[in-house]
């Protein structure tokens, strides 16, 4: 891996460590998210992994899901804290979205999401694969 792409995904890890502890010492207005979990690596790595067009579905700490696929830090922040200029997910830190970086859902379920993409992902695909109607004679 060139230099340039270790620097990037430290500059990620570190990014997401900070963007936790601050968490960890913001005073809880809703459920406190997990301190600082030591998982930034998994983050930045599987995020880094990806492809632009491919879409996320993940748990409930997300945060450095996000952040490693490019969510702002200071609308994260928002979100957790119920603020007018969040994500708009559904429930602070719980389930976060941002459909414009892929994505789509988390789920507070432990290994929830690995139920959820099948379902998400079929309607999909069967409907890039239904045949079009025949145009009629005009």
């Amino acid at each position: 891996m060139p230099h340039a792409s270790r620097l990037a995904l430290l500059e990620t890890m570190m990014l997401i460590r900070a963007h936790e502890e601050r968490l960890a010492r913001t005073p809880a207005r809703r459920p406190a998210p997990a301190p600082p979990s030591a998982r930034e690596a998994a983050a930045a790595g599987v995020m880094a992994a990806l492809q632009p067009r491919d879409r996320i579905l993940t748990n409930h700490r997300s945060a450095g899901h996000l952040l490693a696929r490019g969510a702002e830090p200071g609308r994260l922040m928002a979100e957790i804290m119920g603020r007018a200029t969040a994500c708009r997910g559904k429930s602070g830190s719980l389930h976060v979205s941002a459909k414009e970086l892929g994505v789509v859902l988390t789920s507070t379920i432990v290994g929830g999401e690995l139920s959820l993409a099948p379902a998400w992902h079929w309607p999909r695909r069967w409907a890039a694969q239904a045949p079009r109607p025949a145009a009629s004679p005009p």
